[in-house]
Order: C-alpha cells, then sequence, then structure tokens
C-alpha cells in the first residue's frame, strides 16, 4: 500500500528565520540574514496541515493546502494591492499532488508584493511523493512492498528515497563502468533505424526480464545519456535501443556527438542487478518495489518515499506582456519531484542542457526540467528554503526572468543540477538560442549563500551553479562540491561584438570536489567573451577536482576574454590546476593577486586554507542555519603591498590571522614591508612564515607576467621573519620580506597572558 506523507516523514535541514509584524519582501539589492524565532507576525492569509480548506483562512481558522490560499491571494489581487500581501504558512509536510502555478493573476505588483513564508522557526515541506509502506521480506536480503497505482498503470517512479537518503537503482556494474560502443555507425537523420550496442560486462549480457524496464546510461566526454532498451541479444552480447531516437546534435557544428554512447556506460533497472544493500527495483508489470536495506535499516520504521509529482512541483510563470512581479517564497522547501524520460531518451549537450530543434535554423538548447521553475517574472525571489531530493534541477530561472534573488537555500541530491539561470547560449557559433535576449531580461540576478551538493546523480552533466548569459548579477558566497560536472559554469557571448554579457560579479564561492563523473571540465568553467565591461571572479577557493581525465580547477575555454580575476586561490587538482583552451586567454583577462598551486597533493599552509575556508563560501548566519556551525568571525583586510598584492586575514576574537603577500615577478632581490591590522599592541605575537618555489605563467606575445604556479610550499626561515614581536611593533613598523618575490605567507598568533 501507499500512502500521503505525514508530518513524520524525513524532511530536508530545518531552516529558521525571522519574520517581525508586517514583514515585507527584502529588494532584490540586499543580502538579509536569517535569524532565530519570532513572534507569528500578522498575515493576511494563514495555512496549516490541520487547517480546512473551508475555513476562512485566518489564524485561528487557517487553510489546509497553498492552493486555497493562492486562490484567496488571487482574489485580493484581482480587486487591487493597497499593502503587501503575506501569506504565511505554518510548519509541517504538505502533500502535492500536481504542479503548484503562479501566474500573472497572482502577482504583486511594483509598489506591493506578495509573499508565501514559512512561520518563524518552522519548517515548511512541499512535497510531491508518497510514502510506501506494507513491506514484506522477499528473497535473501530483498524486501517487497505492493503497489496497486504501479500495476495499474496509474504511477511510475525512477526515484525512491529511504529516510531521506537516495537509494540506487539496481545497476550492473556496481560501480564504475562497462564499455558499450555502437555495432554499426549511428545514423544522426534516421530516427527508426535500430541500434544495436555491444556490451562488455562482467558477468556477460544475459536475458535479463523485462528489458524494456531497462536503461543504458552512458557518459561521452562532457555529459551523456540515457536510453531505454528494446531487446537483448544474449548470444552476440548486444542490446538494441528503444526508438525513436534524437541524437543531441554536434556540440559545436564540426566537433563530438555528446548523446551517443560511445564508451563509459552502465545498465540500470533489473531484477537481476539487484545484488547489494541500498538498491531496489521497481516491476511496473507485478505492481511490485523491491529494496534491500542498508545496514541499520528497519522497513518498518523507516521513511520509504517515492514521488508522484513529475517535472516540476513549483512554478511562477508569467508571459512576455504579463510578467510576474514581486512575488517571493521564502523558508519553503520543496522535494520528491521526478523527471520522467522521455520517448526518445536523454542527450545531454552539458550542463543538463538538451537540444531545442528548430524549423529551418541551426538548434538551440535549454535546461531539462526544475522542481522550481520561473520564467517571465520580475523582481520575485526564492530565499532560505530548500530543494532536494528531485530527479532533474533544482531551480531553474528561464526566459524573462530579471531582478530574481535566489539566496539562502539547501540544495541537494538532484539528478541533474542545482542552479540554472541566464540566455542558454554557449556552443561556438552553432548551438545559437532563439529569441535574443529581450531589453530588461537575464539581468540583475542574485544567486547568493546557497549550500548545493550531490548533484548529477541521473545525468551526468549535472553542475551546482550553470550560468549562461546574464548581466548586472552577482553569484556570491555559495558553497558547491560534490557535482557531477562542473562546480560553477560562467558562459558569455559567442560573439565578442554582442556586449551582452557585463557588469557580473562571481565572487567569495567556495567549490571543492567537482567533476566526480564527467570530463573536460572544471570546478570553475569561464567560456566566451565577457567584453561588456566590469566583469570580476575574485576571492572564489577552488581544490580537490576529481582526477578525470581533462579536469582542472579553473578552465578558461572557447576565447575567453574580458575578464578580472583576482586572488582566486586554486590548489589540490590532481588531474589540471588550469587548462586553457587557447594559451593567448591569459593575456585576454586581467589577472592580480591569483594563486595557483600546480602540485597534485600540495596544498597552501593549514592557516591560509582555514582563512580562505572562512572568507569564501556561506556567510556566517547561514553556515549556521544551513550547516549547524558556529564559525568564529574573519576580517579581511587589503593592505598596502607596493609592486605586489597583500592581504590580511584576521580572527579578532582569537587573536590569529595570517597575511599573504602574491608578487607574479622574478626574484628582484628587492626588500617588502607589510603592516597588519587590527592587533592589540600590548600583546605579543608568535609568527611563522612560509613560501614555496614559483614558476611564473607567461602570456605567449606579450611577455607579461599574470601569476605564480607555487609548489614545494614549506617553512620559509630565510626570509628574516622574527619568531615572535609584539602588536606595537607589528602595527608600527610592520614585517619586513627580504625577497618579495612569489607567494608568501606570515600566520600570526597571539601568545597567552
Amino acid at each position: 500500500m501507499n500512502t500521503a506523507i505525514g508530518k513524520g516523514a524525513a524532511v530536508l535541514v530545518v531552516v529558521a528565520w525571522g519574520v517581525a509584524t508586517g514583514w515585507a519582501a527584502a529588494p532584490v539589492g540586499s543580502i538579509t540574514s536569517p535569524a532565530g524565532p519570532g513572534p507569528l507576525p500578522e498575515a493576511d492569509f494563514y495555512v496549516a496541515t490541520e487547517g480546512k480548506d473551508t475555513n476562512p483562512g485566518t489564524a485561528a481558522a487557517p487553510f489546509a493546502t497553498l492552493t486555497r490560499a493562492r486562490n484567496a491571494a488571487r482574489e485580493k489581487v484581482a480587486a487591487g494591492l493597497t499593502r503587501n500581501l503575506l501569506v504565511l504558512i505554518r510548519g509541517g509536510t504538505y502533500p502535492q499532488a500536481d504542479t503548484l502555478a503562479f501566474g500573472p493573476e497572482d502577482s504583486g505588483t511594483e509598489e506591493h508584493s506578495v509573499t508565501y513564508a514559512a512561520a518563524p522557526g518552522e519548517t515548511v515541506v512541499l512535497s510531491g511523493g508518497r510514502r510506501i509502506t506494507g513491506w514484506k521480506k522477499g528473497d535473501g536480503e530483498v524486501w517487497t512492498a505492493e503497489i496497486p497505482g504501479v500495476k495499474a498503470g496509474k504511477w511510475y517512479f525512477r526515484q525512491l528515497f529511504v529516510n531521506g537518503q537516495r537509494a540506487i537503482r539496481a545497476r550492473t556494474p556496481n560501480r564504475g563502468w562497462c564499455d558499450g560502443r555502437p555495432v554499426q555507425p549511428i545514423q544522426q537523420d534516421r530516427p527508426q533505424d535500430p541500434v544495436v550496442i555491444r556490451i562488455k560486462v562482467a558477468g556477460g549480457v544475459a536475458a535479463w526480464r523485462n528489458p524494456e524496464d531497462i536503461e543504458l546510461a552512458y557518459v561521452r566526454n562532457n555529459d551523456g545519456g540515457r536510453k531505454a532498451l528494446q531487446s537483448i541479444d544474449a548470444a552476440a552480447q548486444t542490446i538494441t535501443l528503444r526508438p525513436p531516437h534524437r541524437w543531441a546534435p554536434k556540440c559545436f557544428g564540426f566537433d563530438w556527438y555528446n548523446g551517443v554512447p560511445d564508451g563509459r556506460c552502465y545498465l540500470e533497472n533489473a531484477l537481476e542487478f539487484l545484488d547489494s544493500p541500498g538498491e531496489w527495483y521497481l516491476d511496473r508489470t507485478a505492481g511490485v518495489l523491491s529494496y534491500w536495506p542498508r545496514t541499520g535499516e528497519d522497513l518498518s520504521q523507516c521513511a520509504v518515499v517515492a514521488p508522484v509529482v513529475q517535472n516540476t512541483l513549483l512554478a511562477v510563470a508569467g508571459t512576455r506582456q504579463r510578467p510576474v512581479l514581486n512575488l517571493h517564497f521564502r523558508g519553503v522547501h520543496v522535494e520528491h519531484v521526478d523527471w520522467p524520460l522521455p520517448d526518445n531518451g536523454f542527450m545531454g549537450l552539458f550542463s543538463c542542457n538538451v537540444p531545442v530543434f528548430r524549423e529551418g535554423g541551426d538548434p538551440g538548447h535549454r535546461f531539462i526540467e526544475a522542481a522550481v521553475e520561473i520564467a517571465h517574472a520580475r523582481s520575485c525571489s526564492f530565499r532560505d528554503g530548500a530543494i532536494g531530493r528531485v530527479g532533474a534541477m533544482g531551480l531553474v530561472l528561464r526566459e524573462g526572468t530579471a531582478g530574481i534573488a535566489v539566496e539562502g537555500n539547501h540544495i541537494q541530491q538532484t539528478g541533474a543540477g542545482g542552479i540554472g539561470l541566464g540566455h542558454c547560449n554557449v556552443a561556438a557559433g552553432y548551438l545559437k538560442a532563439a529569441p535574443p535576449p529581450e531589453p530588461g531580461e537575464y539581468e540583475r540576478f542574485r544567486v547568493c549563500n546557497n549550500y548545493i551538493h550531490h548533484c548529477g546523480s541521473d545525468y551526468h552533466g549535472g553542475t551546482g551553479i550553470a550560468v549562461y548569459r546574464m548581466k548586472h548579477s552577482t553569484i556570491s558566497h555559495n558553497l558547491v562540491h560534490d557535482t557531477a560536472y562542473f562546480g560553477i559554469c560562467f558562459g558569455g557571448d559567442q560573439d565578442p561584438k554582442w556586449n551582452f554579457v557585463q557588469g557580473n560579479t562571481l565572487e567569495r564561492n567556495h567549490i571543492h570536489h567537482a567533476m566526480q563523473v564527467t570530463q573536460d571540465g572544471a570546478g570553475l568553467y569561464v567560456c566566451f567573451a565577457h567584453a561588456g565591461g566590469k566583469n570580476l571572479i575574485r576571492g572564489n577557493l577552488i581544490h580537490d577536482t576529481s582526477a578525470n581525465n581533462a579536469s582542472a580547477g579553473l578552465y578558461l575555454d572557447s576565447a575567453c576574454a574580458g575578464v578580472t580575476f583576482d586572488h582566486n586561490v586554486i590548489y589540490r587538482n590532481p588531474s589540471m590546476a588550469i587548462i586553457l583552451n587557447r594559451k593567448e586567454d591569459l593575456a585576454k583577462n586581467t589577472w592580480t593577486g591569483n594563486l595557483v598551486l600546480s602540485g597534485r597533493d600540495e596544498a597552501p599552509p593549514e592557516e591560509f586554507v582555514e582563512a580562505m575556508k572562512a572568507h569564501a563560501g556561506l556567510e556566517a548566519a547561514y553556515r549556521k542555519t544551513l550547516q549547524g556551525t558556529d564559525p568564529q568571525p574573519c576580517e579581511l583586510h587589503v593592505l598596502e603591498g607596493g609592486e605586489g598584492s597583500a592581504w590580511q586575514f584576521d580572527f579578532p576574537a582569537q587573536g590569529r590571522g595570517v597575511l599573504y603577500w602574491v608578487n607574479a615577478q622574478p626574484a628582484t632581490g628587492k626588500a617588502v614591508g607589510l603592516k597588519p591590522r587590527n592587533l592589540d599592541p600590548a600583546a605579543r605575537y608568535t609568527l611563522k612564515a612560509y613560501s614555496g618555489q614559483v614558476q611564473p605563467t607567461l602570456a605567449p606575445g606579450d611577455g607579461r607576467l599574470h601569476f605564480p604556479m607555487a609548489r614545494k610550499i614549506g617553512p620559509a626561515p630565510g626570509l628574516g621573519v622574527p619568531e615572535s614581536a609584539t602588536g606595537r611593533d607589528l602595527l608600527d613598523k610592520g614585517v619586513t620580506l627580504k625577497d618579495g618575490a612569489g607567494v608568501i605567507w606570515i600566520s600570526y598568533q597571539r601568545a597567552r597572558q
């Protein structure tokens, strides 16, 4: 049997935030931090799990559903707003059977907002899933549950979550890849032709049951695809993919077909593959779900949930003529959304984009569907909430959007990417999106203080934040890790004459463990021209990208130009530190104070790494709400550095910090003095100096040194830094370095009194 999820179901991380009486949505240009619980604010309508839709929607007699509250708010909008409108949602899980859609009739105005907000200190979950119960012990370690809706053909799902964790759709091999290649070349323009793939897998291809339910998942360079099977030939060790086929076009008009299987792959969704804890299989004919519990899981107690809602759970969609204005969601958690595999399968291009074919023109591309979708909307926001346990993208800002804020959210366990935004037009003059941007769209975005991780479990172009053409926008203070593909992608203009991409800042993001599945990418990937001016990438921390082929910390591609790279830190990226599509890309961009460690296993001094992790990533208030930590404040001081660049990271409450000096010039023997700030004049400080061997990075043709590639990091007693000094001496006289070439760190710690 299956039941709707109740209050006892597992939910995403709690995000508590304070709302004062008369609360109104913050303007897009500001950063607001979550606070502790406050008094219940006055609202126009209230929603609670114990309410009734026949109620008037007051605090004493609330509605039961957001649909009813939306309809009530819609009536007030139709009558004309004279003040901000607030719908307050009490904590609990609200099951959704379909997409909750908002259109122009739900819009605020330029003067007055419409807001749907969780009550202070309470967790609101919109769940598109059903809880599955009635488990029985089956053969061996496998348990089964009968689902009548599946047997009747009314329900089929591709995702399963046990106590909030994604279960593994039964596959072979259990980890890694087998080899699959077409027996004959694939004809791109013949969608009904048989496509036969020869598979080399441990145990061999067998006459597995229900072959039409089995899927071939594969990776081709930086994305891949997924196709259902039509038949199996065990004697020939081949499988035949089910038509129709609509293969992705060549990505660059002359290059590889990303959508064509050719090498790394695995087979998924057969009962015979169910051989490990955490795996599951759904027999759609018998209506039976089989699951092998992980250690410690008791299915009589576990919350086992599968999605019912497909594609999108929360949608905001206006029109070009009537965009949605000033509509806000705060503290809302969205989870359990499926993405059904299209009849022609999935063929990714990059970052979970798929082709958009057009009559008489080159194909464009778009993001696949997201759990939260926003299109033709201005000055709206999704803040302090969460998106997780979904089959495709987490959140996408599509055409007609501007002035949208996505801040303070926890986005995790997505089948595809985390966040996608901007005008999708990024493939070398061939995959041309249409129409071109309208005046006022794709601008003034804020994507800040989001915690994004474990993206791309099903569609391996999954990117933490995929940013395409936009302007006057900020992507900052995000923590992104464990992504199948890029951590963050930042695309520019294909044609540098367009000058659309301008005024963007990407700063103080912390990216690590990207590129976990695909190749030919980086923790931070930047491509095409950013020639409109004032495009800044500053203070980002990028490390521990995977060792997959052609995976780097930073990747400049497709004539990247017009960007200022300032004080970014890149280390311990075992495949490559930096990839340049063209070496002259160094000279086409501006470089100040950047640090790149070339050694595969090397990292900067521990004191500096800790400071950079405090400087980049989530701001302190969001670390507390999204990660449950209570970080010590870290202040940045930019020091006078002469010919180089000097920063000071200071932990004032702990009396410690680190000075960071970068000078991308050859050794000159010239002494350099650095004066730290914010020290206690009466205290004594212990000092330690570090440096590394430096290999300057030259740009072909211009002879300029852009940044040092540092290696062999270690103590530097020869710099002349004393072992200790008083705070007064450091403030007045500073620290003198005998030679200010390369990269130098000086840590300081206040001595105990």
